[in-house]
């Protein structure tokens, strides 16, 4: 089964405009999400020529989208129309230390439960004595120990894409795998680690110095 990775990304972020672009340590923040999985077929999928121009220049594939794609994954349903996989696994651009093996479990889950979204979270640093609660419009309906944050990688087919195309998107709709919710499509959530991502400028220093410290680690 050919399973292709890609990575949206686009300029016009509204937290931090030009953020694919944005240097982490002298490389750009889309070439380190690119060099983080070596093991994977991965392309870059966007709607400006200078991303698409930093990509290939470093060696990796890009697709150029329409620019009236309102999310990343509008820009997967468009690419799938163009290049064919068995899975797509969306991974978001400012993801600059994902781990690879993470990939390879998302990708293990999909072929096991192809008829199944695959999302992802991963386990928040909290004090598990104490319990949680779970609520929805007021109302509880859940307890646990364990808090985990929603995480922007996801694993589908071309069916489920072309099923997300074709619902429209609604107020509701905060994420977009909210739209298959929405649509009654069975999700699967797999556990992964837990690495920062980038959402406003000051992040950056942020993996930069977790970079550093990785870099330390190897040199001991």
């Amino acid at each position: 089964m050919t399973t292709l990775v890609v990575i949206p990304a686009r300029m016009a972020s509204s937290r931090f405009p030009g953020k694919p672009l944005a240097k982490i340590a002298g490389r750009e923040m889309i070439l380190r999400v690119c060099d983080q999985l070596p093991n994977f077929l991965t392309i870059v999928a966007t709607p400006d020529q200078e991303i698409c121009d930093c990509v290939v220049n470093a060696g990796y594939d890009a697709f150029l989208t329409r620019t009236e794609c309102k999310t990343g994954t509008d820009r997967l349903v468009e690419l799938s129309k163009e290049i064919y996989a068995d899975i797509y696994i969306n991974v978001q651009g400012d993801e600059p230390l994902i781990k690879e093996n993470d990939l390879f479990a998302i990708d293990k889950a999909k072929k096991e439960e192809n008829t199944c979204i695959i999302g992802t979270v991963s386990r928040m640093k909290n004090n598990t004595n104490d319990v949680k609660c779970i609520l929805q419009k007021g109302k509880l309906i859940g307890i646990s120990r364990v808090v985990y944050r929603q995480r922007g990688l996801y694993a589908l087919n071309g069916e489920d894409l072309r099923l997300f195309g074709l619902a429209e998107k609604t107020e509701r709709e905060l994420i977009e795998i909210t739209r298959f919710i929405q649509i009654g499509y069975p999700i699967k959530m797999v556990e992964i680690t837990d690495t920062p991502d980038v959402n406003i400028p000051a992040d950056i220093k942020k993996i930069e110095e977790r970079l550093l410290c990785q870099e330390k680690l190897f040199q001991q």
